[in-house]
């Protein structure tokens, strides 16, 4: 891994998960088997919520002049979308109530 950076997606059960974006040295073949191993390590060195349950390879992660990962960008460009928020059901009056 060259370079990696983690952010939080919206997530309607908890408040969000964590996603990492990484930029391998070189490409890989199976992006399965080095995903796999990136987690099963975070699993070993990282508490539990802290470990990314999305783990997703970028060719570059989007900068700022200043050479800051921006990661408003990487949260637009992530490639699973926030799961749609569920509607709230709007309570209806009981005809005891009125």
């Amino acid at each position: 891994v060259k370079e990696a950076a983690v952010f939080g997606r919206p997530d309607r059960i908890r408040t969000e998960h964590v996603v990492a974006a990484i930029v391998t040295k070189t490409p890989i073949e199976n992006p399965a088997a080095l995903i796999e191993e990136l987690k099963s390590y975070c699993r070993q060195h990282l508490a539990y919520y802290e470990v990314p349950e999305t783990v997703e390879v970028h060719a570059s992660l989007p900068r700022s002049p200043l050479g800051k990962v921006l990661k408003v960008q990487l949260r637009k460009q992530s490639s699973a979308a926030p799961p749609a928020p569920e509607p709230t059901p709007t309570p209806t009056p009981s005809p005891e109530a009125a």
